[in-house]
């Protein structure tokens, strides 16, 4: 059994915490963590766990095997270092980081601690694009040249203020999205 610390409490979560629920019986959620006391409150009181609103203090608790960061991408870095040195293994949602120098970083601190880095590409899993990926690598329709694909997503809740600042996304579109780089 492993034992998880959620960082992060926000829209994407939500996905996190289907997966655990998928998982349960290979992962135990004992801490979450966010900024937002309340969203922290709100899931732990949900999945019968501690709560906080600083990651230092789950990285301190011996018992957390790895932490699922799950925050806004400027803040990747600075908490999956941190989380690799505290010797936790890490899930980090997409994108790894803002930049190339921070990605080295997370990866080099990894290295040197010996812990598991995922970054949670996950779409590749899902059974449409692995099809489509099936198809398009076993040469069914020749060798694509061109790929269009559209997702929409309405809702004043989708886009959180962070994510309208180029300075806390990193690559915008193309680093949130994954699927045409993988197909």
């Amino acid at each position: 059994m492993i034992h998880l610390a959620l960082i992060g409490c926000g829209s994407i979560s939500r996905d996190h915490l289907m997966a655990l629920r998928v998982l349960g019986d290979r992962f135990r959620l004992i801490w979450v963590v966010d900024v937002d006391e309340e969203a922290a409150r709100r899931v732990a009181d949900e999945w019968g766990c501690r709560w906080t609103t600083d990651y230092r203090r789950v990285l301190e608790d011996p018992r957390v095997d790895a932490v699922d960061i799950a925050t806004p991408h400027h803040l990747h870095a600075e908490m999956a270092v941190a989380s690799a040195e505290a010797g936790k293994h890490i899930f980090l949602e997409k994108p790894m980081a803002t930049t190339l120098e921070d990605a080295d970083r997370i990866i080099a601190a990894a290295d040197r601690a010996g812990v598991v880095l995922m970054v949670g590409y996950v779409f590749r899993y899902r059974p449409a694009f692995r099809r489509l990926h099936d198809m398009v690598a076993d040469g069914r329709y020749g060798r694509p040249f061109l790929a269009h694909g559209l997702m929409e997503v309405y809702g004043p809740h989708f886009l959180a203020p962070w994510m309208k600042r180029k300075d806390q996304l990193g690559g915008g579109a193309l680093f949130s999205a994954e699927g045409t780089c993988w197909i």
